[in-house]
């Protein structure tokens, strides 16, 4: 994960990036041990397949994730996967995916 520097704000803010594959794998994996109403949220509702047991979804997602989505799939997946994290979006022309993780400091 690499780190983009940024100077807009008066503090410092954490800003990564990771190409789309190593997003995928991440993804995937947080897939294979995230809890049975997430897994129905993204089945359903994101990748309209039909929700089936906890462990037959988590793997089917993971296979698919792993297999390549589209990188504004992949940014819908990391939003309900990481909340902590904001402002998720993809550069099409370093085809990344980037975000911002912890909060940014007040100047005051």
């Amino acid at each position: 994960m690499r780190q983009v520097p940024n100077t807009l704000f008066c503090e410092p803010i954490n800003m990564p990036y990771l190409s789309c594959s190593d997003a995928g794998e991440r993804i995937a994996k947080a897939i294979e041990t995230a809890k049975a109403g997430v897994l129905r949220e993204i089945a359903v509702d994101l990748l309209s397949m039909a929700a089936g047991d906890a462990a037959g979804v988590s793997r089917n997602l993971a296979t698919v994730v792993r297999q390549g989505v589209e990188p504004e799939l992949l940014v819908e997946l990391w939003n309900v996967l990481f909340p902590e994290d904001h402002d998720v979006w993809f550069n099409e022309e370093t085809n990344e995916i980037h975000y911002e993780s912890g909060l940014v400091q007040s100047a005051d």
